[in-house]
């Protein structure tokens, strides 16, 4: 599993502070004129927060060579399903 120090996590911060300022922007920019879609990225975005990624960290073993990243891909086919159930 990836994880930080305290102070790499305060060393980034301005960088995440500013990307979710942009994704939520682009988010409300979206809802204005395609609630729908608006509300897969919110989707998407949460699915990310949660660990999402995790899984792709692993299989890659970045948290061995975060190189890796670079020559490395995974690709898969997604299928959003909003209040899907887990069946």
């Amino acid at each position: 599993m990836l994880d930080s120090s305290r102070k790499c996590q305060k060393e980034d911060w301005g960088l995440h502070k500013s990307l979710c300022r942009q994704s939520n922007e682009e988010i409300e920019q979206l809802s204005q004129g395609n609630p729908a879609t608006a509300q897969k990225e919110k989707d998407w975005l949460m699915w990310i927060k949660r660990g999402g990624d995790l899984p792709y960290v692993d299989a890659l073993r970045l948290h061995e060579d975060p190189g890796r990243a670079r020559t490395h891909a995974i690709v898969e086919e997604s299928v959003y399903t909003p209040r899907g159930t887990r069946d």
